[in-house]
């Protein structure tokens, strides 16, 4: 397990996200991202989803098998998916 932490800049576009951090530091560690897993609170009543820089990364870094796991940061129900159902018209890559 690599944990990611949110990296903000006062310019939002400099900003990190912590699905990103995590996935850089286990590149940086010799290791291909196999899951993602975030615990973060609700979006508008739902579980927060990685955006589309973070599922690019992960479409790239793992693949389209790649498992995302969510859930909220107070120990609700978790959901599931993979990078390839998130971002179905991803570019191919040969991971």
């Amino acid at each position: 397990m690599v944990p990611g932490v949110i990296v903000e800049n006062v310019s939002l576009g400099l900003s990190m996200c912590a699905e990103r951090v995590a996935m850089f530091s286990a590149v940086a560690q010799g290791t291909r991202p196999v899951a993602l897993a975030l615990a973060a609170p609700d979006t508008d009543g739902g579980p927060t989803w990685p955006c589309g820089a973070c599922l690019q990364v992960g479409l790239e870094l793992g693949g389209p098998d790649m498992l995302v796991v969510v859930g909220d940061n107070k120990g609700g129900p978790v959901q599931q998916s993979t990078i390839g159902e998130l971002l179905p018209r991803g570019p191919h890559v040969n991971v």
